[in-house]
C-alpha cells in the first residue's frame, strides 16, 4: 500500500446519502447511519470529519470520541476547510462565506460561488469555480486574486504542493501545471475528486460507476477502495 492512503483516512458519501469512512487496517469502509449533504474531512486528525446535513446545517463530528461541533447561521450546500482549520461554505443562494471562530459567526460575501476549495496553507484564501466555470483563487483579507484560465470546470480541489485539479463540464478530469500556467488534460471521466494532501502526484476519485480509486499521474501508481458506491469522497488527517 502506497504512504499516501497509509497516512490519510478517507470519507465518502455514498449513493444513498449515508455517510461512511474507510478502515485501512481491514480494508473495508465503516458504515454510519446519517445522512449527509456535503463532508470536507477533517485535516487533522483521522478521527473527524466536516458535514452539512440534508437540512443545510453544518457540523462536525469526531467519530471515535463522539465529539460534536455545530456552526450556525447558514444553509449550506458545500463546505471546505482550510489552513487554520478555517471553515468556507457556499450557502443554498450560491453566495459564499467564511466562519470567524472568534466571533462564532459566518461572514458572508456578495460573490457567487459554484465550487470552492479552501487554501491549505492559510485561512485567508480560497480557490473557487465561478458560475461561469472559470477557476481562480482569492485572499480576502489581502484583496490578492489569482485565476487558472484555460477550462471550464465544476468541481476543483487542491493537494500536495497546492496543486490544483479540476473536474471539467465535460465530466473529464485535469491538472493545473504552473510552470506552463496550463492544464493538463486526462481522458477519464470523474464524478468526484479530491486531491493528494501528501503530494502533487495523486488524486483520490469517485468513477462515474461510483467506484473510489487513487491515481498517480506521474508513477503511474493506482489504488481502490472496494466495498460501497459513491457520490462525494474526502480525504482527512
Amino acid at each position: 500500500m502506497n504512504m499516501a492512503t497509509e497516512s490519510k483516512r478517507l470519507w465518502a458519501i455514498q449513493e444513498d446519502g449515508r455517510w461512511t469512512r474507510w478502515a485501512p487496517e481491514y480494508r473495508r469502509w465503516d458504515l454510519y447511519s446519517e445522512p449527509r449533504k456535503d463532508i470536507f474531512a477533517d485535516p487533522t486528525t483521522g478521527e473527524a470529519c466536516y458535514f452539512v446535513n440534508p437540512d443545510g446545517s453544518v457540523g462536525w463530528r469526531n467519530v471515535d470520541r463522539d465529539k460534536n461541533e455545530t456552526f450556525p447561521g447558514i444553509k449550506a450546500v458545500k463546505i471546505t476547510v482550510g489552513g487554520d482549520n478555517r471553515l468556507w461554505a457556499i450557502q443554498e443562494n450560491g453566495r459564499w462565506t467564511r466562519w470567524a471562530p472568534e466571533y462564532r459567526r459566518w461572514d458572508l460575501y456578495s460573490e457567487f460561488r459554484k465550487d470552492i476549495f479552501a487554501d491549505p496553507t492559510t485561512g485567508e484564501a480560497c480557490y473557487f469555480v465561478n458560475p461561469d466555470g472559470s477557476v481562480g483563487w482569492r485572499n480576502v483579507d489581502r484583496d490578492k486574486n489569482e485565476t487558472f484560465p484555460g477550462i471550464k470546470a465544476v468541481k476543483i480541489t487542491v493537494g500536495g504542493d497546492n496543486r490544483l485539479w479540476a473536474i471539467q463540464e465535460d465530466g473529464r478530469w485535469t491538472r493545473w501545471a504552473p510552470e506552463y500556467r496550463r492544464w493538463d488534460l486526462y481522458s477519464e471521466a470523474r464524478k468526484d475528486i479530491f486531491a493528494d494532501p501528501t503530494t502533487g502526484e495523486a488524486c483520490y476519485f469517485v468513477n462515474p460507476d461510483g467506484s473510489l480509486g487513487w491515481r498517480n499521474v506521474d508513477r503511474d501508481k493506482n489504488e481502490t477502495f472496494p466495498g460501497i458506491k459513491a457520490l462525494q469522497i474526502s480525504v482527512g488527517g
